[in-house]
């Protein structure tokens, strides 16, 4: 009888293909590699142990019947002890008002003032598996939703607004350090904000700025950065404008629709600044977005838009969801209507009350990428993570809750010295989620003068 090893790593490589949707030659070869890891290592035990090596492939039926057990045991101990592991650390919040609720997210508050609002937080604290221009990328998002989370925060909780503001003020220093402004000038070999007179989009960059930029001056934060709130805002104002789609690019050639809504929020947030400066760029946006850009079987917004100002590209979970962050800021009607759709075509109910979000329409298997992380099942881990923004916005507390199950199955929650964080997750993730997780909207409150 086959060694049950060897059978149990080409079931499991056909179980991980599948889950993954992984080519069916990527699948292969991988099996067979891990197979040879396999028998070689069982070869060189026995080797070691100075048997007979000529049965490894073929052991006896009650070998086999110990291997199965063992293997199940090891299995069964396993899931126990994750079931006991999201029992103690699964927030036992009934409601989003329950105190349960507010210690959790203060506890992972805490956790990205002591990780993210360092001036020497950089691309060395994302993963180094990634190639230096991405971990570039991911120290911005990460300083943006860091920023956005406190500032919900901040507006929830006005006592933690002294400490936000600070926050703040030192990460949107750090984003305007050479490092990160670099980051634009490997697409467009130009710096971003040296070129604010120009055409180039710089959506990547400048919206997240921008947006930073707007929610420290909303918290009031005085005025250090006033003037180039301004200038980048009239800048990106005037590419919006000038247009034809009203989207601009996030690099050469490339219309990332969730890049631009970032922008186009930085717009309205600043616009509440400026008496409203800025809505016709903004209502020009969504009027062209609601015309031109809704995908006829889900309608949700395409998630690309090419040169012609055309949609493209299937109907994406972790687009949609991403779009739903930056949408109530922008038009709350639309951010109703795309969560109405969204839940309606990508949502989906889990076992035990866990939920998650399809990646794409039901039926469709197609793998993941960057944006989208890793799709097990056709299930979206980002964007899972990113709709939880719209169901806290529309006070859809099973969503959320069944949400935050699947978040625990899967990353692992863990308080340390430093607050509380996902173990499973790159700092970006526990970002991204405390910024979802505590979406809400903002106003002139704390603005004097």
């Amino acid at each position: 009888m086959l060694s049950l090893s060897v059978v149990f790593v080409v079931v499991v490589a056909l179980f991980v293909a599948y889950a993954l949707s992984l080519p069916i030659a990527q699948t292969f070869a991988i099996a067979v590699v891990v197979v040879g890891l396999d028998l070689l290592l069982r070869y060189l035990y026995l080797v070691w142990k100075k048997q007979k090596p000529r049965n490894f492939l073929f052991p006896d039926k009650r070998l086999v019947r110990l291997q199965l057990i063992r293997s199940l045991s090891v299995l069964a101990v396993i899931a126990m002890g994750k079931a006991l592991w999201m029992w103690i650390m699964l927030v036992p919040a009934q409601s989003f008002d329950d105190p349960a609720e507010k210690a959790d997210l203060l506890a992972r508050r805490t956790y990205l003032l002591q990780n993210v609002t360092s001036a020497h937080f950089g691309p060395s604290d994302l993963p180094l598996y990634l190639p230096e221009i991405m971990r570039r990328e991911w120290t911005i998002g990460t300083l943006s939703m860091t920023t956005a989370a406190l500032t919900n925060l901040a507006y929830e909780y006005p006592e933690t607004r002294a400490d936000a503001v600070r926050a703040i003020r030192g990460m949107i220093r750090r984003m305007l350090a050479k490092d990160l402004r670099d980051f634009e000038y490997y697409y467009w070999k130009e710096d971003s904000l040296d070129s604010l007179d120009g055409p180039h989009g710089h959506a990547g960059y400048l919206g997240h700025l921008n947006w930073m930029l707007a929610a420290y001056r909303l918290l009031g934060g005085g005025d250090e950065f006033t003037q180039l709130n301004r200038e980048i805002s009239a800048a990106l104002a005037r590419r919006i404008e000038e247009s034809p789609s009203h989207y601009i690019e996030t690099f050469p050639g490339y219309i990332f629709v969730p890049d631009t809504a970032a922008v186009v929020a930085s717009l309205a947030l600043s616009g509440q600044l400026e008496n409203e400066r800025y809505r016709n760029a903004v209502q020009k946006w969504v009027a062209y977005t609601r015309a031109h850009l809704i995908e006829p079987i889900s309608g949700v917004i395409y998630p690309w838009v090419n040169s012609q100002g055309q949609g493209y590209g299937p109907p994406r979970g972790s687009y949609a969801s991403w779009n739903g962050f930056f949408l109530p800021w922008i038009d709350a009607s639309f951010a109703q209507e795309q969560y109405q759709v969204l839940h309606k075509h990508f949502v989906a109910e889990l076992p035990c009350g866990a939920a998650a979000l399809r990646e794409y329409l039901p039926g469709v298997h197609a793998s993941g990428d960057i944006d989208s992380g890793p799709v097990i099942f056709g299930l979206s881990t980002s964007g899972s993570g990113f709709v939880l923004s719209s169901a806290k916005r529309n006070r859809d507390w099973a969503l959320y809750s069944g949400l935050l199950k699947t978040a625990e199955g899967a990353g692992f929650s863990w308080n340390t010295a430093e607050g509380k964080r996902y173990l499973l997750a790159p700092i970006i993730g526990d970002a991204i989620v405390l910024a979802m997780r505590t979406s809400r909207d903002w106003d002139r409150r704390f603005v004097t003068g």
